[in-house]
């Protein structure tokens, strides 16, 4: 799919998601859709990708507008727009919305950001009872599933177990050397790196950056679109990403500071300039404000060739040996 966005003439400064979104659009690898529901918040590349969808796809459109900087006005307008969207569904599916349904899936919602704030709290703890491997997990979750039972359930489930490695003292790793705040996203394409340093280093991720969740309960079953338009501020990925820096940087310093991390991995996802035009207000904020040192892996989420393995494990080796070299001092 990358290829053959390449091939269309899409760069590689294109995040390489977005790029793998277009290939698969002009290569005819996802169904003819009846509908495109879009929004704009999040991700600086969306708008360019969803001129390519409108171009390509000549089905009915619909694009939810997000307003960068969080307020009240900013709330009213989203809303609007979601009764304009509600009117949109209605016209194209014949069906008429089920506000009980919505409010019981709000209602599943509040309850998967309860279990999850309880998993953060458990995450920090030390030992920290999750593996690496785990902590993006309940990110996907709330991306695919936020809203079902099936969600609610994983959470529900993923809480006990914690519970019970947390009552037994049994954490991620045997020996814990090293506790890690992970900011922007996975190499997907190099999962084994999490494995890696686990193993050999006794490195876990306590805590990371798309886990940061409001404190206030946004959601009012009671009010199902507003409650949707305050969510659509305050989703995991737009703390991380949309509107107030500043917001977003106290989010991430206190998270650190509350995780017991000693160190920090900003992966500099290439095509995000979003994400990396924040590296260093974040680095200089965890350094200034909380005292740990951050490692800026130039690399890509699914693109190799941007850093590979061996070159990740190398540069997180001589940051492990910078934070030895302050535990040392």
């Amino acid at each position: 799919a990358i290829s053959a966005a390449s091939t269309a003439g899409i760069p590689v400064e294109f995040c390489s998601n977005h790029r793998a979104m277009v290939g698969q659009v002009l290569t005819h690898a996802i169904p003819e859709p009846d509908l495109l529901l879009l929004q704009t918040d999040c991700c600086d590349n969306k708008l360019k990708t969803w001129e390519i969808f409108f171009d390509h796809y000549a089905c009915p459109r619909f694009l939810l507008d997000i307003p960068f900087t969080y307020r009240e006005e900013g709330i009213a307008y989203i809303r609007q727009q979601l009764d304009q969207l509600v009117s949109f569904l209605e016209t194209h599916s014949g069906k008429k919305l089920d506000l009980d349904r919505l409010a019981q899936s709000l209602e599943h919602s509040r309850r998967c950001h309860a279990l999850y704030r309880e998993i953060n709290r458990m995450r920090a703890g030390v030992p920290s009872p999750l593996n690496s491997r785990e902590v993006f997990s309940p990110l996907a979750m709330m991306l695919s599933l936020e809203g079902t039972t099936e969600a609610v359930s994983y959470f529900q489930q993923l809480r006990d177990d914690l519970q019970e490695r947390v009552a037994q003292g049994k954490g991620a790793v045997e020996q814990e050397n090293y506790r890690l705040f992970w900011l922007h996203g996975l190499p997907l394409h190099s999962l084994e790196l999490l494995d890696w340093f686990e193993r050999e280093h006794g490195a876990v991720v306590v805590m990371d950056q798309f886990s940061l969740l409001e404190e206030e309960d946004l959601i009012d079953p009671a009010r199902p679109l507003e409650s949707l338009a305050r969510r659509h501020y305050f989703s995991c990925l737009n703390i991380a990403f949309y509107g107030d820096l500043a917001k977003s940087s106290r989010h991430i310093t206190r998270a650190a500071r509350e995780a017991r991390a000693q160190g920090a991995v900003f992966l500099a996802h290439i095509g995000c300039q979003i994400g990396c035009t924040m590296i260093h207000y974040f680095k200089d904020a965890l350094q200034q404000e909380v005292g740990i040192p951050t490692l800026i892996l130039d690399a890509d989420l699914i693109d190799p060739t941007a850093m590979s393995l061996e070159e990740m494990q190398g540069k997180m080796e001589g940051f492990f040996e910078i934070l030895d070299e302050r535990k040392g001092g």
